[in-house]
């Protein structure tokens, strides 16, 4: 009993601690809400493109072009330029996406479409409104030989069906929410026991306790606690902000998925925890953005399979990389990957021992 009131006390210290730092608490929360924010509208660029019209002496709105154009994208608010050159010169300058070039009153309907190649969003939509038009040449022949008699056979354009495994499809902007939950989570309890812990080496208050009748285990499970919980209420904040946000709902009892999330908390904390042990606030900082910032260019460019046994290896070190597939399985196809939650039970129980270890040594030094 003495040494759970013992624990407790330890416990609402660094709670103080944790919420002293306002200036701290206030960048890490605010940054999560921005990065989920960034994230919602970001979804939706894609179909807020600009474009440029260059045409003569047609009426826009009935050729075949716009009307293709219209079903891909929105062109409510697009540009009219008198030639190419100008055109190009919007896209060089990022105001527009895309340039369509209208042939003359003799030929409406062909047109030119010029894009933005360094522009990723602009290189998906000119894919999808490639296949586009080839329904619509498909519709309007289709109509043609159905006024003569002739029935078009659609196994001969339909080989290949495109069915999603998924129960729940999800869209684009929808399965980047994993992503969102996971970079907000991790940075916010990365970052903040991590400075918590290197500012404790610095200012010599570790040492101090080295000399006090609390074990090491004890000191830094009392530092784990009061994130753990600001984990946990993070991960309940952020599935409601997904359904309004980004129209989620989840495949999986909800209670399942803050109880699975749990792991990844955990993980997080344990890593952060590891790097706080550094000499310097500064190098803990790096660690904690390179096991961030890698997972992250590695899932947004589908590195999910396929890759170097190596390279795996290294991105399943971070608890980023294994929760973002594991949260998406949760929420979109309902499912449980167990290797998923035993890589990061795995992180947490190793991350925690090379901490202890680590802080022994250093708080005995």
């Amino acid at each position: 009993m003495k040494n759970i009131k013992s624990f407790s006390k330890m416990v609402l210290a660094e709670s103080k601690m944790l919420v002293r730092n306002k200036a701290l608490m206030i960048i890490l929360l605010s940054m999560t809400i921005i990065i989920l924010l960034l994230l919602s509208i970001l979804s939706n660029v894609g179909n807020n493109i600009q474009i440029a019209f260059c045409y003569s002496g047609a009426n826009l709105e009935e050729t075949k072009v716009y009307q293709v154009l219209e079903n891909s994208m929105n062109i409510a608010n697009s540009y009219h330029v008198s030639t190419l050159d100008e055109g190009k010169e919007l896209i060089y300058q990022g105001k527009v996406g895309f340039v369509v070039v209208i042939g003359d009153e003799s030929s409406v309907d062909k047109a030119t479409l010029y894009y933005d190649a360094n522009n990723i969003m602009a290189s998906s939509i000119k894919d999808r409104f490639w296949a586009d038009q080839y329904k619509q040449a498909y519709k309007k022949v289709g109509e043609v030989l159905q006024q003569h008699g002739i029935t078009i056979d659609d196994s001969y354009f339909r080989m290949v069906e495109m069915v999603p495994a998924n129960a729940n499809p999800p869209k684009w902007a929808q399965c980047i929410f994993g992503i969102g939950i996971a970079i907000c989570v991790s940075s916010v309890l990365m970052f903040g026991i991590a400075y918590s812990t290197s500012r404790n080496f610095e200012t010599a208050i570790s040492k101090n306790l080295a000399y006090l009748p609390v074990g090491a285990n004890r000191s830094l499970l009392s530092k784990l606690t009061p994130y753990l919980v600001l984990g946990l209420i993070q991960i309940c904040a952020f599935l409601p902000l997904g359904m309004v946000l980004f129209s989620v709902t989840s495949s999986t009892n909800v209670l399942a998925v803050i109880a699975l999330s749990s792991f990844f908390v955990s993980a997080c904390i344990s890593m952060g925890l590891m790097f706080g042990m550094a000499k310097s606030q500064i190098t803990a900082i790096l660690l904690d953005m390179s096991m961030i910032i890698l997972p992250l260019l590695a899932i947004l460019s589908s590195m999910n399979s396929g890759v170097p046994i190596i390279l795996n290896v290294l991105l399943f070190m971070s608890p980023l990389y294994p929760y973002t597939f594991l949260l998406n399985g949760l929420l979109f196809n309902g499912v449980v990957v167990w290797k998923y939650v035993l890589i990061l039970l795995l992180h947490t129980v190793g991350y925690y021992l090379i901490a202890l270890i680590i802080y022994k040594r250093k708080a005995r030094a």
